[in-house]
């Protein structure tokens, strides 16, 4: 009795959780980010300013489920990941400064590789978590003093940006494709090597600027694709094709 209740067990879970297993399929997911940053700038740690990322921010990645609680997940992404930081007093930076508030806007598109693992019911609620690696492009600078813009600039493969960043992140996906991300930057916003100043900031240096970025977002998946089952032949798929009458014609 014990060993049919353990074997009816047994095929219950494998019904619920393996009969249609494993699945391959695609989802493109867009962001809409929450970025702000640990700031350690000389004697200008609390410029903090939260900024708002709709565009552009897209993931495309391949989900690969081994369960309807299992899943691991790889793809490629283009993100907005930026910070904003403000001195509302330089002279307490340099005293050749005045009072003048002055607020700079840094930007940084990166192509990220992420990789990651899901737990929960993929269908409707699950946790998922993981790694990225991600290398800047194009880098983006602006300046505000006393409100008013000054400054713009633009440049691809900048040396102000480290040649790749690391990130963490952990996130939930509700159901209708919804979701929430937190994610943790393990590598300085600015490269560590750059002698450059940063542009109206007092005797700072690109290579002093650090700014751990990290963000939380809304997430909205996009399209699901190419839905596919990957068949795993059965112990006894053989015995079945070699029980088949066999016919012969003369």
């Amino acid at each position: 009795m014990k060993k049919i209740i353990l074997t009816a067990l047994a095929i219950l879970i494998y019904n619920i959780g393996f009969a249609q297993y494993p699945r391959i399929y695609g989802v493109t997911t867009y962001e809409l980010i929450f970025s702000s940053a640990q700031y350690n700038v000389f004697d200008s740690k609390s410029g903090n300013v939260l900024r708002f990322s709709p565009w552009f921010n897209l993931e495309e990645s391949v989900n690969f489920d081994i369960a309807t609680v299992v899943g691991f997940t790889a793809g490629i992404s283009v993100k907005n990941i930026g910070i904003i930081h403000k001195l509302s007093d330089p002279s307490t930076i340099d005293p050749k400064f005045d009072s003048t508030p002055i607020k700079k806007e840094f930007r940084s598109y990166n192509i990220g590789i992420p990789v990651g693992f899901k737990l929960g019911n993929l269908s409707q609620f699950f946790i998922y978590g993981g790694y990225e690696f991600e290398i800047p492009i194009n880098f983006r600078e602006k300046t505000y003093i006393d409100g008013a813009k000054t400054k713009y600039e633009s440049e691809w493969f900048s040396n102000k940006t480290p040649r790749y960043m690391q990130s963490l992140y952990l996130g939930l996906k509700f159901p209708y494709n919804l979701g929430i991300k937190a994610k943790y930057y393990l590598t300085n916003f600015f490269a560590n090597d750059c002698e450059d100043y940063v542009h109206d900031y007092p005797a700072i240096k690109y290579k002093d600027f650090e700014a751990r970025p990290f963000y939380l977002s809304l997430t909205i998946d996009l399209f699901n694709k190419m839905d596919t089952r990957i068949s795993i032949p059965s112990l006894n798929s053989k015995s079945k094709k070699n029980s088949e009458p066999q016919y012969y014609y003369d």
